[in-house]
């Protein structure tokens, strides 16, 4: 009769750093797409889930599996968060500097510290919020050196931090259902409703719903492509990391966004955030060699 398998669940768990860094480094990426198509924020948020629900429904179909009621009906909180996430940040990403919008998602770890804690019975130490900190200390020093840029705002900072709020409902609830759910199943649930959410939003927002022209699809396949494979990378590790280390690796994503918008949309870069990626960096090391460190003590034990 077979138990359990200490070294099958550390490599698992080490895959899923992998993914969860991977996750990080997509949305980095994905943040600097926003911005290209020529289209309203609510509006590019609806297709871009349709979109989505597309792809992954196709993918079911081809594995031979197909999106079930329950999953939706064990989904439509977590969809519900990623449409109201989505909108906010496309609204907040073109209203504020990129750097600053993916920095104030970076609150994301000490949002969710005490849920992994109180919620998921994570044992999150004094060390690992130390090393939190360190991390958060980087990215602030990113923020302060893009303060002057000409495309910061205020209300966009606000629109940002509405989203961040949305994102950890999203977290927290997408790592409950990837309990029950596969990733595939999943993410088809989570964006068929999201695009249904959208809907009206789109058509209120813009007076109707116009059809995109083929650029604007072009960059939607993208962001599916690329932010979109995060999130398929980022739920497949729920299901093997903790909900405090999963959150803290999203830090990365920040300096990520800074040096694409410093090589690609012209976005100043100066020394005092290239100080601050190298601390964000290195502390995220330290947390993940920790997390490593653990996962081998348990398996030993």
């Amino acid at each position: 009769m077979g138990g359990p398998n200490p070294d099958g669940e550390g490599r698992l768990h080490r895959a899923g750093l992998v993914m969860a860094v991977g996750a990080a480094v997509c949305w980095g990426l994905g943040n600097l797409m926003v911005r290209q198509p020529d289209l309203p924020g609510p509006q590019l948020a609806f297709w871009r889930t349709l979109l989505g629900a597309g792809v992954y429904t196709v993918a079911l179909a081809v594995t031979r599996r197909r999106l079930s009621w329950a999953c939706i009906r064990g989904c439509w909180l977590a969809g519900a968060a990623m449409a109201g996430w989505i909108v906010f940040f496309y609204l907040a990403i073109r209203s504020t500097t990129v750097t600053n919008a993916s920095l104030i998602g970076s609150l994301l770890p000490v949002i969710l510290l005490g849920v992994a804690v109180r919620q998921f019975g994570e044992p999150v130490t004094l060390r690992l919020v130390g090393m939190v900190a360190a991390a958060l200390a980087g990215t602030a020093l990113v923020l302060y050196g893009s303060s002057s840029a000409p495309t910061w705002s205020l209300r966009g900072d606000g629109m940002a931090l509405v989203s961040t709020l949305l994102f950890a409902a999203y977290f927290i609830l997408v790592k409950q259902a990837r309990q029950q759910f596969g990733v595939l199943e999943l993410l088809a649930a989570v964006y068929a409703v999201a695009s249904v959410a959208l809907l009206p939003v789109a058509v209120i927002d813009a007076g109707g719903l116009g059809f995109p022209g083929g650029q604007a699809w072009g960059w939607m396949a993208a962001m599916v492509a690329v932010p979109g494979s995060g999130h398929l990378l980022m739920n497949w590790a729920h299901r093997h990391v903790g909900l405090s280390i999963t959150s803290t690796v999203t830090l990365a994503s920040t300096p990520v966004s800074a040096g694409g918008a410093a090589l690609f949309l012209d976005e100043p870069i100066v020394a005092l955030q290239v100080v601050g990626a190298a601390v964000t960096f290195a502390a995220l090391a330290a947390v993940i060699r920790a997390d490593l460190a653990l996962s081998d003590r348990r398996s030993d034990a």
